[in-house]
């Protein structure tokens, strides 16, 4: 019936793939692939992406999309943490903002859209770390 519907179904529909997506892989595999699964889409559909922006925060529909992301990722989240992927420190709301920022349609001074890139970055930042002997972070 409007912009907003439309977005919301367009977001949903994109929710509903990556779960589907991240049920196929084995658990220990899934949600990073996930991520990297979401990144590719803000890099191939930026436009996508951005159009989330024409809905505010506190609209109906915003809320109740949020809240579906939360209740579709927390069995991603929780399996991720237990295996001792992710800091320990890690919340679901983190998660979410990961989520977010690789959404986000960055583009380089080449004009070519940088998802899988800052993804990599804040999986350095998310990812479990270990200190060797010297003191120097080992990442898994």
């Amino acid at each position: 019936p409007d912009r907003i519907a439309l977005v919301s179904a367009l977001f949903d529909r994109e929710v509903d793939a990556v779960i589907a997506y991240g049920e196929s892989l084995p658990p220990e595999k899934a949600l990073g692939s996930m991520l990297e699964y979401l990144a590719s889409i803000a890099d191939r559909t930026p436009a996508l992406a951005s159009s989330w922006r024409v809905i505010p925060e506190d609209h109906p529909a915003y809320k109740n999309s949020r809240r579906m992301l939360y209740d579709k990722f927390r069995p991603f989240y929780e399996r991720a943490r237990a295996s001792g992927q992710f800091r320990t420190d890690l919340t679901l709301l983190d998660l979410v903002l990961v989520i977010r920022l690789i959404a986000i349609p960055v583009s380089g001074e080449d004009g070519k859209s940088r998802g899988i890139r800052t993804l990599q970055l804040l999986m350095q930042g998310i990812s479990y770390q270990e200190r060797d002997e010297d003191g120097a972070d080992k990442v898994r």
